[in-house]
């Protein structure tokens, strides 16, 4: 698994032990969520989020069999130990720009472990809202299913690239998706032509 290999300063370790505090707080009100609709596929799949839904989608997803994808720098670090702490999730790190390789092949030994993986399609810097090929990729190379996912719900938007998303306690999650199956064989379409559509549907879910 890849991880960082230079030590943290002094600043870093406190700068990630405030961020996993923080982070902490924003996930607080997961378990009170309140979503109108469960998600638990009954195979190993790969779900497509937007990253400012990111804590409704953790609370739809916990204590089920999931992997999921985390920056390699230390603040992708300190989410990761909260989403694995809070949620029962198994973490990879990287990133298109750093250990992205490594991890699309821990991604692939997830799901061919029974684990279904979770992107944010949008993360780690955006633009908000333009998914990456990057879930497609990984579920048509497995021949998986592929679920476009929205989890909107109230709360505190944070002034961030993506106005990341911290729900209210005891808040209604409206949850819906939209389903690609590759495991049948039956989806033809190349990437290219399914990450417009891909792209479509997501912000359809979203109006």
């Amino acid at each position: 698994m890849a991880r960082r290999k230079r030590p943290l300063t002094t600043s870093q370790r406190i700068a990630r032990t405030i961020l996993q505090g923080f982070f902490e707080f924003c996930f607080v009100s997961m378990s009170s969520l309140r979503f109108s609709a469960s998600l638990r596929p009954e195979k190993p799949s790969v779900i497509a989020v937007f990253h400012d839904e990111m804590v409704a989608a953790t609370g739809l997803f916990a204590g089920q069999p999931v992997a999921s994808i985390a920056s390699l720098n230390h603040n992708g670090y300190a989410v990761a130990q909260v989403i694995a702490r809070r949620a029962g999730f198994e973490m990879v790190y990287g990133s298109t720009s750093k250990g992205g390789r490594e991890a699309f092949y821990e991604l692939n030994d997830a799901l061919s472990r029974g684990k279904s993986v979770i992107f944010t399609v949008d993360g780690s810097r955006g633009p908000r809202h333009e998914m990456k090929p990057g879930a497609i990729m990984l579920a048509k190379k497995n021949r998986v299913p592929l679920y476009l996912l929205r989890c909107r719900s109230s709360g505190l938007r944070l002034p961030t690239w993506d106005r990341f998303v911290i729900p209210f306690p005891f808040a209604r999650v409206k949850v819906e998706h939209q389903l690609i199956d590759f495991s049948s064989g039956e989806e033809k379409r190349a990437i290219k032509d399914l990450l417009p559509h891909c792209n479509e549907q997501l912000r359809q879910m979203g109006q």
